[in-house]
């Protein structure tokens, strides 16, 4: 666990959106993998489970942002998958067992689970796609359900619990979650650390996560300013790279 505290980790793998800064690379590919890798960079994905019970690499819950098309990535086939061209490249959306290949240990992974599953149907897929992985990983996520289905179930495996400050509201709505109900389970679900809002990280949260005597990452810094901040009062940032 020690990467977690002291090797800054890169935001959905050292991507770049903006072509004036250089070649186009797609935010949860392979290429921004390959870059991190180069980089000797942990990389932070998101994952989705389909329909199909796939596990799909990718950040949105709908397909527009990164591939132009509609529809949502719970329903992508993995026949299909050559059909979502992210970004206009070549790349596309990739399968965890794509990600994993690559990578191949070469550096750390922190893995998001993006699910409302509280039933550990998601989990135990997880652990099927991670059985025999030689290299270091980390899994978190929104979803307090999920952390505690694997402090009870996998307590040897890194979980986090990833908490977005007063913007939160608005996020549990659109997750669906009642807001008690994610709160309590939040107090109950025994994370091995947390991983923040950067734009809600000041001494004061800092210290009052902090008390939970949990390390203390946070997301997603941009700037210099943030990185200063995070390294002020936070054990470890995630980040992109063009900054």
């Amino acid at each position: 666990m020690e990467w977690l505290v002291t090797r800054p980790i890169a935001h959905r793998g050292l991507h770049n959106h903006r072509a004036e800064f250089g070649k186009v690379v797609p935010e949860n590919s392979l290429a921004a993998c390959q870059a991190a890798i180069e980089e000797n960079t942990p990389i932070e994905i998101d994952v989705h489970l389909t329909a199909e019970g796939e596990i799909l690499v990718f950040h949105d819950y709908f397909l527009k942002r990164l591939t132009g098309q509609s529809g949502t990535i719970k329903k992508v086939k993995i026949d299909n998958l050559g059909r979502y061209q992210l970004l206009n490249t070549a790349e596309t959306i990739p399968t965890l067992q794509d990600v994993l290949t690559l990578v191949g240990g070469q550096v750390p992974l922190l893995i998001e689970l993006k699910t409302r599953d509280r039933k550990g149907i998601f989990a135990n897929k997880i652990l099927e796609e991670l059985e025999g992985y030689k290299g270091e990983f980390a899994l978190q996520s929104f979803n307090p359900f999920v952390v505690s289905w694997f402090h009870k179930n996998k307590p040897e495996i890194n979980v986090g619990q990833l908490v977005k400050g007063f913007k939160l509201l608005r996020s549990l709505a659109r997750a669906r979650f009642n807001p008690f109900d994610y709160f309590m389970g939040q107090l109950n679900c025994k994370p091995d650390f947390i991983g923040y809002d950067i734009d809600n990280l000041n001494a004061l949260t800092s210290f009052f996560w902090r008390q939970r005597k949990l390390p203390l990452i946070v997301w997603t810094v941009r700037t210099k300013d943030q990185e200063e901040t995070a390294k002020k009062h936070a054990d470890n940032f995630i980040f992109e790279h063009l900054y």
